[in-house]
């Protein structure tokens, strides 16, 4: 019944696994339904009683509220990644936008000197 459990944890943890990625690139609902659904499916055919929402064992209980607290607190920290990975980008394009117009402005700064004194 030992390897039973452990390869019951594996399933857990490698489905956890999952969940990030699902709030990183199709957001924190996404993640969120993806981990409620995992939790649904385990429940129903992995925890003895098989086939049945209903788990007998407290162990497995705990198992599986712990997995579904995890993967929501995954589901909502990945998703906030997603959105501060956008933020950081759009500031970057800033500050490159900024750079681009200062650059830009030296240049025709540089042209008029040249224009007014001819060529030096």
């Amino acid at each position: 019944m030992q390897g039973d459990e452990a390869s019951r944890l594996v399933i857990l943890l490698l489905f956890l696994l999952c969940v990030i990625p699902l709030g990183v690139f199709f957001g924190r609902i996404t993640a969120i339904i993806g981990s409620t659904v995992a939790s649904l499916t385990f429940a129903l055919f992995l925890f003895p009683p098989l086939y049945s929402f209903r788990i007998q064992d407290n162990g497995d209980r705990l198992n599986l509220t712990l997995f579904q607290i995890v993967a929501m607190g995954l589901a909502c920290l990945s998703g906030k990644m997603n959105a501060s990975e956008t933020l950081v980008e759009t500031d970057h394009w800033r500050v490159i936008d900024t750079r681009l117009d200062e650059l830009q402005r030296i240049v025709e700064q540089k042209r008029r000197e040249l224009g007014d004194d001819g060529n030096r």
